[in-house]
């Protein structure tokens, strides 16, 4: 007997579908998986080439601050500048390798880059210290400004570094020095990190005189004073045997010195030098003689600045009696001067009192011409100044129809106040003096003794002075 089999296609069918279903959602899972993949390795990509760039500007940065100014007047500090420079940046370069390839790590970078960068401000330091007292040294020489308190192996030393005869190098401690020759063969070496030890050139300072002229023109200047006596503010100047005038004068050189010690050591060292003729040597005992105390029992620096202050005392002394006495003097003679002056005003209107009404209408008139022009540039001021007008010029030779008399060419005819004619010939009307003078005469009655005229021509030499009147009253130019 057969036995009869069926297949169940449903079930078949739906395992299928289930199976399909599970491949194409982990299709789809791992196509998304492969999209955040690439989005990420992106953003990787993206933040890593950003952070490059920011470290190549911070690279840029730093080396950039390695770089020692080499812009000096000096060759030798120039050539130290730069080789300086490139070692830093190797230097630095090669420690940034070393922490990228790992040799070393973030701390161990940062500890020995804090190391290079110090070095920077020490070599700059140094190389504008040094250029900074070569050049006071170079400029106070060609300005003749250097005192002879310099002494000579200083000047010998800062003569070595303009003529580049100083190098930077090695000593045998390994110390980096500044070294070199003089031009006499004298060896200098001074170290890098010893800037204080490199000598400061002394500057000539002024002199006593120069330091207390403005002082004692303070002290002599009147100022208001409150008596206690009278109740009230006076006028006066300081007294030379006041405690006032004594403080001003210390107070004074104090300033004058200044509150750093080596600089007022340079400034003594000068005002002995150039001012008072010590030597050297007695400049170099007077300075090591310390906490010197003065007679009346102050303490000074040392000796030296006793000495200069005396010295200071003394010329601002006489210095106040010259002048308080050149002052007297001027005083006196502005005094002097003021009478005068007054005698010569009362003088002036004790004989202006006794001249007639005439006189001093005469005198006022001669007052008025003398302000005028030339009368050959502004004949229409002087003759309108009198009442009078021009009626006629003459621009050739004319015969009078009336006088039959002959009228050269040139000639000026005036109508005074009163009506009258006055004929001004070619040769008076072309001088101004001359002009002036017949003008003040006829028109302003004017007596000679009072007429003093010294004009000078200014009429061009192809304008007449009757043209430029005839183009004057015309209106052409």
């Amino acid at each position: 007997m057969a036995i009869r089999s069926q297949l169940d296609l449903r079930a078949v069918q739906n395992a299928y579908g289930n199976h399909m279903q599970n491949a194409l959602s982990k299709a789809g899972d791992d196509i998304d998986l492969d999209v955040e993949k690439t989005r990420k390795l992106q953003e990787v990509a993206e933040t890593k080439a950003r952070r490059e760039l920011q470290t190549g500007i911070l690279k840029s940065q730093q080396l950039k601050g390695l770089v020692v100014p080499s812009e000096t007047e000096f060759e030798s500090l120039n050539l130290y500048a730069q080789d300086m420079s490139r070692q830093l940046v190797d230097q630095y370069s090669t420690l940034v390798s070393s922490l990228e390839t790992n040799k070393i790590d973030s701390n161990q970078f940062a500890q020995q880059a804090s190391i290079i960068q110090m070095q920077v401000p020490q070599i700059k330091n140094f190389v504008s210290g040094l250029e900074e007292r070569a050049s006071a040294w170079s400029a106070g020489l060609k300005g003749n400004t250097l005192s002879l308190a310099n002494p000579p192996e200083n000047e010998s030393f800062f003569a070595a570094v303009a003529q580049n005869r100083g190098e930077f190098g090695m000593d045998e401690n390994g110390v980096l020095v500044y070294q070199g020759k003089t031009e006499a063969g004298e060896d200098f070496s001074f170290p890098a990190n010893k800037l204080q030890d490199i000598p400061v050139p002394i500057k000539k300072v002024e002199s006593f005189v120069e330091m207390s002229d403005p002082l004692v023109d303070t002290l002599l200047k009147p100022k208001a004073y409150f008596n206690e006596i009278t109740g009230k503010e006076e006028l006066r100047t300081v007294d030379k045997q006041s405690k006032d005038y004594e403080r001003a004068v210390r107070q004074a050189f104090d300033a004058f010195l200044g509150a750093d010690d080596d600089t007022a050591n340079s400034k003594l060292r000068s005002l002995a030098a150039d001012h008072v003729g010590m030597t050297r040597d007695q400049i170099k005992d007077a300075i090591n003689d310390t906490n010197y105390e003065g007679p009346s029992g102050e303490t000074f620096a040392n000796r030296l600045e006793y000495e200069m202050e005396k010295h200071f005392v003394q010329t601002v002394d006489e210095n106040y009696e010259a002048t308080k006495y050149k002052n007297w003097k001027q005083a006196q003679e502005d005094l002097q001067m003021q009478k005068m002056y007054q005698q010569s005003q009362l003088a002036r209107e004790a004989a202006w009192q006794g001249k007639t009404q005439t006189e001093r209408a005469q005198y006022q008139t001669a007052k008025y011409m003398k302000d005028l022009s030339s009368p050959t540039e502004d004949l229409n001021s002087w003759v309108s100044g009198a009442g009078a007008s021009v009626l006629r010029t003459f621009e050739k030779d004319t015969k009078d129809p009336d006088s039959g008399v002959q009228i050269p060419a040139g000639s000026i005819v005036i109508k005074d106040r009163g009506g009258k004619n006055l004929l001004i010939t070619a040769e008076i009307a072309q001088d101004p003096n001359k002009l002036a003078s017949f003008l003040s005469t006829r028109l302003y009655s004017l007596p000679p003794y009072m007429q003093s005229f010294n004009y000078k021509s200014t009429t061009p030499k192809d304008i007449s002075p009757i043209k430029k009147i005839t183009n004057f009253l015309t209106g052409k130019k």
